[in-house]
């Protein structure tokens, strides 16, 4: 799907101007309620996640900003050339982010979430929605607790970035009364049906079913072969090895009962793969030690089944219909706006259907799928196999990992439709992207039509 932005050209200038003015239809609330609070402290990592949505209002200390001029109008709110530098300064301190990922979150593409957020601040403001002050203190002392900082030894961190903890707060009191109030006007009212969760299964039933050289285990890991040995013993008389692996396991799926799921090899350490491998189905192995201890392995049926993984798709489900749902009431926001924005000069990255031929540099077929993605992101692991199901089936795809080489050609030919976000999908030829996890068969979908 591509982002598409009306534009218009003044006759008597060269500054681009975007301006919206249809009718909207916008989502009501009810007044009375108080505002919910957030579930969960925020720790930096959190805080960086917020910033993928939303963008953020900061500041920063830069002495040679001088110009004033406005760079956008959203409904007669001005965004300022000073406001977006320090804003975007901000970004980039808060999440250590590398100096060359300015060549791929470009002020441009910037200042259009910074748009967003500006649009989202005023349809709170008109239902009267405020931040309590007392969460916000609260809050700001978890996160600090969180990241085991006192008070004086965070506002010292901030300092060195050039920041005071006002303008810190200033910023935090944004993020935590845009995310309560979309989560009490909005976010809050979608759900899943236990419907749409069993037709999710059934259509994807591929993905939780492994195929020729795929099997799937669970396993206990404790640190002493004595523990694996005694452990081994309560197996063989009968106690479920899920609710042992619950207890006992000091593993980080001991909280699915030592469940691995589906993998192939050269998935899992050697030691490991070859004891796995070698079971039968239902099968439990003799300890097995690896360099993080003593494992006890149990080989399962090749398929999961819908009711171990209902809530997993239902949570995989209510993300994507919030997506859709966020998505939807901020076009809605934009549509009854005037948003004007004014770069002299500086052409605006819409994501329009260009023919791209900065991919033959690198010897990239115009049917083409860029898969963008990063080590860190949990999304990105998820979408990996089903990449190369689709691999496996013809298709052509690039794998741009954030931080190798293979990045280059992010920077070099996509710039202009890099969203700040991974996983993102980019037809080569085209530029025609979409961001964010996908089924098997939506991303067959997109994928067919980067062959067209």
């Amino acid at each position: 799907m591509t982002k598409k932005k009306k534009t218009t050209k003044s006759k008597s200038s060269s500054k681009k101007l975007v301006k919206k003015t249809t009718k909207p239809k916008p989502i009501k609330t009810d007044k009375s309620k108080k505002s919910v609070s957030t579930k969960k402290a925020i720790s930096i990592l959190a805080l960086i996640l917020i910033i993928v949505v939303l963008a953020v209002v900061g500041y920063t200390k830069l002495s040679d900003i001088k110009d004033n001029t406005a760079v956008a109008f959203i409904n007669d709110e001005k965004i300022t050339t000073e406001e977006l530098d320090k804003s975007y300064n901000f970004l980039f301190f808060l999440t250590g982010y590398p100096e060359e990922y300015k060549q791929i979150i470009t002020k441009e593409i910037y200042l259009e979430q910074l748009i967003d957020e500006k649009i989202l601040i005023q349809a709170a403001e008109k239902q009267n929605f405020v931040l309590d002050e007392n969460e916000l203190n609260k809050k700001i002392q978890e996160m600090m607790d969180q990241n085991l900082l006192t008070e004086e030894q965070f506002k010292d961190r901030l300092n060195e970035g050039g920041f005071s903890f006002d303008y810190f707060k200033d910023y935090y009191r944004t993020q935590l009364m845009l995310a309560d109030f979309l989560n009490e006007t909005l976010l809050s009212k979608v759900e899943v049906t236990d419907s749409e969760a069993g037709e999710y299964y059934e259509d994807n039933k591929e993905n939780y079913t492994a195929k020729e050289g795929e099997i799937r285990a669970r396993h206990i890991l404790v640190e002493t072969e004595e523990e694996a040995i005694e452990i081994l013993k309560e197996i063989r008389k009968g106690v479920d090895f899920a609710e042992l692996a619950k207890t006992r396991s000091i593993g980080p799926s001991s909280v699915k009962g030592g469940d691995l799921g589906i993998f192939g090899r050269g998935t899992m350490i050697k030691e490991f793969e070859e004891a796995a491998f070698a079971l039968r189905i239902g099968e439990v192995s003799e300890p097995v030690q690896t360099e993080y201890g003593w494992h006890i392995i149990k080989r399962d049926s090749g398929v999961i089944s819908y009711e171990e993984v209902q809530d997993q798709i239902k949570e995989i489900l209510l993300l994507e219909k919030q997506k859709q749902t966020f998505g939807e009431y901020l076009d809605g926001l934009k549509e009854e706006s005037e948003i004007i924005i004014n770069l002299d000069g500086i052409e605006m990255p819409v994501g329009l259907v260009v023919e791209n031929t900065c991919i033959d540099d690198y010897g990239i077929s115009k049917d083409t799928i860029i898969f963008y993605h990063a080590t860190w992101c949990p999304h990105c692991q998820d979408m990996m196999p089903i990449v190369r199901d689709l691999e496996n089936e013809g298709y052509k795809f690039f794998w741009a990992e954030s931080s190798s080489k293979d990045s280059s050609i992010i920077v070099d030919c996509f710039r202009e439709v890099i969203q700040g976000g991974v996983p993102e999908f980019i037809c080569a030829g085209t530029n025609e992207f979409e961001l964010g996890a996908m089924s098997k068969g939506e991303l067959k979908k997109f994928a067919d039509k980067c062959r067209s």
